[in-house]
């Protein structure tokens, strides 16, 4: 399954599917809070979203404008009658919200600290910065072991994002003041929350969302409708590893009241192109399954006829000459500091070594050794990380 980008068609195999709903949970605290929808939420109003939850006063959409000019000292106050926000208010001053729209950041007003459930259709993931205007945005981060990745682990392909002058803010509940929005200064330490809203002071433009981005040949995702039978999907991995993504098929909750009923899942089969034997493989999709994300260098060069001592050369070339430019573009952007320079300084030999001695190794140890202490490496590693 070598490929320039990795291909998985999903094929239905019965004539009838219909939309995929999450319910989301969102922890609100008294006060303006920041959230985001992956999802799409429109098959409700606003009133009949929060009906059931009447701590929540009022709901902003942000309406990104890549004319507005950037802010300097926190972002810029939700002001009524404006092109950049969309109002709903439970007292029925303000209505120009009719929806909640997904792949969107609110600004949601407490009057208390509540929980509010939202029922969404799942969607693609997608994101869209603008280079002259503040950014309101959320990430599809993944919550492992109670945690969620840190901004400098998650941005870490997308360094444009957390660069040394740009301004994060969040929102902490509370009233709008100095206190609310807060700066972010630790991208080490602050972690990217999922169905959290934050304000980037970028000056890039792109689309980043996560380290692994998907492409859909269907925008409104994995939606056969009544007709439709393949869906191509392609993963674009951003970093210099490889990444595996796990793939697993998940139960819908209840579809809201309004909408049609979801009578059983859809069954899926992925199909997978060997450019070695040209051949295509089927295989029924009932669990989790993995599919290696290779860097597209690898990947371009492992399609080659040429000797295996020669691809090797071509990747470890392109991928040195990569980091050379990425290291080189970090430098200019004023992300590394005499800090950073200091620590790389010290754990180098420690690396050097480590691929030494990792080469003798592998030459005098058997593959079941290998792999014992491969493990052994990865558990303690995940430890590490979880304790730190």
């Amino acid at each position: 399954m070598k490929k320039l980008i990795i291909a998985l068609c999903f094929l239905l195999l019965t004539p009838l599917a219909h939309a995929q709903w999450q319910n989301t949970t969102y922890t609100l605290k008294s006060g303006w809070n920041a959230i985001y929808l992956h999802g799409d939420a429109t098959h409700a109003e606003p009133a009949q979203l929060f009906a059931a939850y009447p701590a929540v006063t009022e709901v902003w959409r942000w309406n990104p404008n890549p004319n507005e000019v950037q802010f300097t000292s926190s972002p810029m106050i939700p002001s009524a009658g404006t092109s950049e926000w969309s109002v709903w208010k439970s007292d029925g001053s303000a209505s120009s919200l009719g929806q909640l729209i997904g792949q969107t950041a609110y600004l949601v007003k407490c009057s208390a600290a509540t929980s509010v459930v939202i029922a969404q259709k799942v969607l693609p993931p997608s994101a869209s910065w603008v280079r002259n205007g503040a950014n309101l945005m959320g990430f599809p981060s993944k919550l492992t072991s109670s945690l969620y990745p840190t901004m400098g682990s998650y941005f870490a392909t997308f360094p444009a994002a957390i660069a040394s002058n740009v301004k994060i803010y969040k929102y902490n509940g509370g009233e709008l003041g100095a206190g609310n929005p807060v700066q972010l200064f630790s991208t080490s330490t602050e972690r990217v929350d999922r169905n959290q809203a934050y304000w980037f002071d970028s000056e890039v433009v792109g689309n980043f969302y996560a380290p692994v981005e998907i492409s859909i040949s269907n925008g409104s995702g994995l939606d056969f409708g009544r007709i439709g039978s393949t869906i191509t999907v392609r993963l674009l991995n951003r970093s210099a590893a490889v990444s595996t993504v796990t793939i697993t098929p998940v139960d819908s909750a209840a579809a809201p009241s309004s909408e049609e009923d979801v009578t059983g899942s859809v069954p899926l089969r992925s199909r997978n192109f060997d450019a070695q034997t040209a051949t295509w493989t089927e295989t029924d999709i009932t669990g989790s399954f993995g599919v290696p994300a290779f860097p597209l260098s690898a990947i371009y060069f492992h399609n080659s006829a040429s000797a295996p001592e020669i691809i090797r050369a071509n990747v470890l070339t392109a991928l040195c000459s990569t980091l050379l430019v990425a290291i080189i573009g970090l430098v200019l952007q004023g992300v590394y500091n005499e800090a950073i320079l200091l620590r790389a300084i010290i754990v180098c030999p420690f690396f050097t070594s480590g691929i030494y001695l990792g080469q003798y190794l592998f030459r005098i140890a058997t593959a079941d050794w290998f792999k014992k202490v491969t493990y052994a490496v990865l558990i303690c590693t995940a430890l590490i990380l979880l304790v730190t």
